[in-house]
C-alpha cells in the first residue's frame, strides 16, 4: 500500500463531502426561489395584451400631438420623448416654469379627454 493512502482518503472524503454539501445547498436555493404554482395559476400571460396597450398608447399620443398647441407640443416631445427636465425646457425655450407647468396641465386635460373617448368607443 502506498504511504500516503490515509491522507488521500481524508482528502477524497473532504472533497466528496464538500461537493455534496454544495450540491444540496444549490438545490435548496433553487427550491426556495421557485414560485409556488398555486399563486401562479391566476396569472395569465397574454403577449398580445402588451402589444395592444402599446398600440393604444401610440394612437393616443399621435392624436394628442395633432390636437396640441405649440407649447403643449414642445412639452410633449421634449418631456416624454426626449426625457428633458422642466428646467431644461425652460432654459431652451426661454419661458418661465409656470408656463411649462401650464403646458403640462392643458396637455394632461386633452390627454384625459382623448383617453375617455378611446375607452368609450
Amino acid at each position: 500500500m502506498p504511504a500516503n493512502l490515509p491522507d488521500f482518503r481524508k482528502f477524497a472524503f473532504r472533497r466528496i463531502k464538500w461537493r455534496t454539501v454544495d450540491y444540496l445547498r444549490k438545490q435548496t436555493l433553487r427550491t426556495q426561489s421557485q414560485v409556488n404554482l398555486e399563486h401562479a395559476l391566476p396569472i395569465t400571460i397574454d403577449p398580445m395584451t402588451e402589444q395592444e396597450t402599446h398600440w393604444q398608447l401610440t394612437a393616443l399620443l399621435t392624436e394628442l400631438l395633432v390636437q396640441c398647441r405649440p407649447g403643449e407640443r414642445i412639452y410633449l416631445t421634449e418631456f416624454f420623448f426626449e426625457e428633458q427636465t422642466v428646467s431644461s425646457i425652460m432654459r431652451r425655450h426661454q419661458v418661465s416654469r409656470r408656463t411649462v407647468y401650464n403646458w403640462r396641465a392643458s396637455l394632461l386635460v386633452k390627454a384625459h379627454k382623448l383617453y375617455q373617448q378611446q375607452t368609450t368607443n
